[in-house]
């Protein structure tokens, strides 16, 4: 018995070490099927095929998940969901590939997520980092944010602290000088710099973009198609395109839907840029209609979501709520969804929306949140929506561009209130803490102005328009008329200019003649409503200045 015991103990500690053996065992690479993975993914990188990269790597995860090499395809994985904007992914990715090792690169690439999501606080923070230790792609990144912020005196000097001995090293100095003077308005000396920084670059989007956009804001149309031409001749639209990227330069979409109709094949993802364009300039009826042809051919995945949310949002605003019901989809932003409900006055509805939605991400639950205090403030007229928002949800606003439009609605509705200083702060609020879209950043500024005007604070307004009319507005509307017409405005005379496009220019024009000539202030705010270019600005708005 003691022999056969022992037997049994012998034969439990060999069978635990031949388990412990095994466990801690380092898996053997097959070399040959890792290389044929890496064939796999390279090639369809260079088809652009992102989903099948993004496969071929979580397999080779799945195979060699203990092996300390393969802890590189993370970092190619997190630029891979950055390129498709899913940027809760890519944080997942660059969170695995930091637990081995915090590398410059990989800290300059987590500040990109952040970046690219508008969280420039957040972003910065990991750039102060890389500043520190000298690392000049962490400086360059640095001075990007303050150029997109406005803040072209912090951007030079940043890049005066670039050592003399290093500067010509990087060409990217050449093309961060470009974008500041683009962001002055001098386009003639950003189109030098960005043309010198394209030679022998034929594959850095960004610099491709802007420089069309430098051509087109000077009228030089033909030669940005040729441009483009030459362009898509040495490098394939990947997945995340020239055409997303452009929108994201805050080309006009004036301008953009110009090039798309002329240089575009019309692929899906072209289609659905120019229907976006489209919806920014609130052609809503030609929204619908395109978006509806579209929606027969797209079937599936985010586009089709996206197509959906514009052609809902498009039937709302043209007062279709019956079919915006229909056209909206189950997985469109919940602020949609609420804002259609708020539209038709049920409170109800939008109430049982914030209800079933569940938050798969903070982002989302950030959404939720601010959708859920908009509600609030339909149903108790209750006007300290931002107060209410938790800590993370004011951490979390300057990336939130979707903010500034709902700050808008709640603007919009005490407007339609009448309640004129309450619309005037809200409209205040977007363009004070610089959290929306440019376009809107212009538009609320002009709207303050009208707030004040309507409550009799007529030096005010004008204060606020001279101001908004010393901004370089040009950089984000390619129209620079506008600004000239809020100059003569100002100045008390009438402008010379012929405004076709621009309908706030309209607008403020009405504005200007309503206490000279009732008929003259008539005739442009009909114009106005006739072009349908920005509906911020409608003829109802202006019936109500002249009560």
């Amino acid at each position: 018995m003691t022999k056969v015991k022992g037997l049994l103990v012998l034969v439990v500690l060999v069978g635990i070490s031949l388990f412990m053996y095994h466990k801690n065992k380092k898996p053997k690479i097959d070399k040959s099927y890792q290389q044929e993975l890496t064939m796999r993914i390279n090639f369809a990188l260079k088809q652009n095929r992102i989903k099948e990269a993004i496969d071929a790597i979580k397999e080779m995860q799945r195979l060699y998940s203990n092996h300390p090499e393969v802890q590189r395809f993370n970092y190619i994985l997190a630029q891979l969901y950055l390129t498709r904007d899913e940027f809760d992914k890519a944080m997942q990715a660059m969170d695995a590939v930091m637990k081995q090792d915090e590398r410059p690169e990989y800290l300059l690439l987590k500040g990109r997520i952040y970046q690219q999501q508008q969280q420039y606080q957040a972003a910065l923070d990991v750039y102060e980092d890389l500043r520190n230790k000298g690392y000049i792609p962490g400086m360059l990144a640095s001075a990007d944010i303050y150029i997109a912020q406005y803040e072209i005196d912090k951007a030079q000097q940043v890049i005066e602290k670039i050592p003399e001995d290093k500067r010509g090293k990087y060409g990217d100095l050449v093309f961060m000088a470009g974008k500041i003077e683009m962001t002055k308005g001098n386009y003639a000396k950003a189109e030098e710099l960005f043309h010198s920084f394209l030679v022998g670059r034929p594959y850095v989007i960004p610099a491709h973009i802007l420089y069309i956009r430098v051509l087109s804001v000077q009228g030089k149309l033909n030669e940005a198609r040729t441009f483009y031409a030459r362009f898509t001749e040495n490098a394939k639209k990947s997945d995340y395109s020239f055409y997303k990227s452009m929108s994201a330069m805050t080309v006009s979409p004036s301008s953009a839907n110009e090039i798309y109709a002329t240089l575009t094949n019309k692929s899906t993802l072209d289609l659905y840029h120019s229907l976006r364009n489209k919806f920014l300039l609130q052609q809503y009826t030609d929204v619908v209609e395109m978006g509806e042809k579209l929606l027969r051919r797209v079937h599936r995945g985010k586009i089709r979501t996206r197509i959906q949310s514009l052609v809902a949002k498009s039937y709302a605003n043209n007062g279709e709520f019956d079919k915006a019901n229909l056209a909206i989809s189950e997985k469109a932003q919940v602020a949609v969804r609420v804002k259609m409900s708020l539209l038709r006055k049920d409170v109800t509805k939008a109430k049982n929306i914030c209800r079933q939605v569940q938050a798969a991400s903070k982002k989302q639950l950030f959404r939720l949140q601010i959708a859920r205090n908009i509600v609030s403030r339909y149903e108790e007229n209750n006007a300290e929506v931002v107060e209410k928002t938790t800590a993370l949800e004011k951490d979390m606003l300057a990336g939130m561009s979707e903010y500034g439009l709902l700050l808008q609605d709640i603007a919009q509705a005490f407007l339609a209130e009448k309640k004129y200083a309450e619309a005037g702060e809200y409209f205040r609020k977007i363009y004070a803490t610089n959290t929306s879209i440019p376009q809107l950043l212009l538009t609320s500024q002009l709207w303050h102005g009208v707030c004040e005007y309507l409550q009799g604070n007529k030096d005010n307004a004008r204060v606020i328009w001279e101001k908004a009319s010393q901004v370089p507005w040009q950089n984000y509307i390619v129209d620079e008329r506008t600004v000239q017409l809020l100059d003569s405005i100002l100045r008390g005379k009438p402008s010379n200019c012929e405004f076709d496009l621009q309908n706030d220019a309209l607008f403020f024009r009405g504005i200007y003649y309503m206490d000279k000539e009732a008929t003259q202030s008539q005739k442009f705010f009909q114009q106005a409503q006739e072009k349908s270019v920005a509906r911020e600005f409608p003829y109802a708005i202006a019936k109500m200045l002249q009560e």
